[in-house]
């Protein structure tokens, strides 16, 4: 599983929902999880590019960075509802 679906398999446990009661309550939202997931994974690219400048080493983002990222772009949703 790529680490940005498992960062949301980890959104979604940590909201008590099923994978598949998170992509209802994105599409009650009004989210396509399709979209939400890119977004996810656009965000934690970004977050490994920063963490990386002048690093020669791979990183891979920790949980918690992975999880702040997702937290702000529901945020941003939730501020265009």
């Amino acid at each position: 599983m790529s680490s940005w679906n498992q960062a949301i398999a980890n959104i979604a446990k940590q909201n008590n929902m099923t994978l598949d009661q998170m992509r209802s309550r994105l599409a009650y939202d009004g989210l396509n999880y399709n979209t939400y997931r890119n977004q996810i994974r656009k965000e934690m690219i970004i977050s490994e590019v920063r963490n990386n400048e002048g690093a020669s080493s791979h990183h891979h983002p920790a949980a918690q960075e992975v999880e702040s990222l997702a937290q702000q772009v529901g945020n941003q949703n939730d501020a265009k509802h």
